[in-house]
C-alpha cells in the first residue's frame, strides 16, 4: 500500500512514497507538547527540534488538520499561500494542516532522516528511526515524486541535492 506525502511550493505539487502500517509503539504524549518545539531552521525557515531525548522506535507525534477530499486540496492561481502542509492518504483523502499549528508540521526534509512518516487508517505518525537528542531537528525524507527537481538544503554528507525519490 503507498501513502503519499504533498508539500505544494507555488502552486506545484510535489508527492512522495511513505510506508503504511500498522503501530504497536510507545507515543509520546502528543497533548502536552512538552517534547518538541519549533525554531529557526538551517534546513529551511522553521524546523521541529526535539525539547527532549527521544528513543529510536518512538512514534512522535502525529501529523494533523481537517481530513478532506483530495479533489479539494489543489491551490487556486489566486492563491498567495506560498506553502501548504498536506498528506495523501491512500482512500482519495487529504490530511490540509496548512490552518492547524502543532510542531510537527515544521518537520523539514533530510536525505539522512532521523524519523519517517507512516500512515494508519486515516491518520499520519511520524516515528524515530534513531535516537534523537534534545536540540536535534525532528527530519524525514519526503521522497517527492515530481517531474521537477527540487532542490535540497539538508546540508548532509548523503545529501542527493533534490528531494525527489531516490
Amino acid at each position: 500500500m503507498s501513502f503519499l506525502n504533498r508539500v505544494a511550493y507555488q502552486n506545484k505539487k510535489y508527492r512522495s512514497k511513505i510506508r503504511v502500517r500498522k503501530t504497536g509503539k510507545r507515543r509520546l504524549d502528543m497533548k502536552k507538547n512538552d517534547f518538541l518545539e519549533v525554531k529557526d531552521s538551517k534546513i529551511h525557515r522553521f524546523g521541529c527540534f526535539a525539547k527532549r531525548r527521544i528513543k529510536k522506535g518512538t512514534v512522535v507525534g502525529e501529523y494533523i488538520g481537517k481530513i478532506i477530499p483530495e479533489s479539494e486540496s489543489y491551490l487556486d492561481e489566486d492563491d498567495t499561500e506560498e506553502l501548504t502542509y498536506i498528506f495523501d492518504l491512500e482512500n482519495g483523502k487529504v490530511i490540509d494542516a496548512t490552518n492547524h499549528e502543532f510542531p510537527l508540521k515544521y518537520a523539514n526534509h533530510s536525505c539522512n532522516p532521523n524519523c519517517e512518516a507512516f500512515q494508519q487508517e486515516d491518520q499520519v505518525f511520524v516515528e524515530a528511526l534513531k535516537d534523537i537528542e534534545p536540540g536535534e531537528e525532528i527530519t524525514y525524507d519526503y521522497q517527492l515524486i515530481s517531474d521537477d527537481d527540487v532542490e535540497c538544503r539538508c546540508g548532509s554528507k548523503d545529501c542527493r541535492k533534490v528531494m525527489n525519490r531516490k
